[in-house]
């Protein structure tokens, strides 16, 4: 996924492709509902915790996809 894109769909200007929602969740062994699940009654502590968890199971090329995620959401 190209940069520009993943920020005009943080910015809600686009809707994801079908098929990149697929690669997400299959890289966080998630289903894609999951993608779209908020449970606003979580602490930020188990929200933390629940994160790490997800991130522990992965492989590192998933990992290092998470962290340029991440960098690139920060960023923007």
């Amino acid at each position: 996924m190209e940069p520009s894109n993943l920020t005009r769909i943080e910015s809600g200007l686009q809707l994801p492709k079908e098929e990149n929602l697929l690669k997400i969740a299959d890289i966080l062994h998630i289903e894609v509902k999951d993608l779209f699940e908020f449970n606003k009654e979580e602490s930020i502590e188990e929200i933390k915790n629940k994160t790490i968890k997800i991130i522990s199971n992965l492989e590192q090329n998933e990992i290092e996809f998470v962290y340029n995620f991440l960098k690139l959401y920060k960023n923007s």
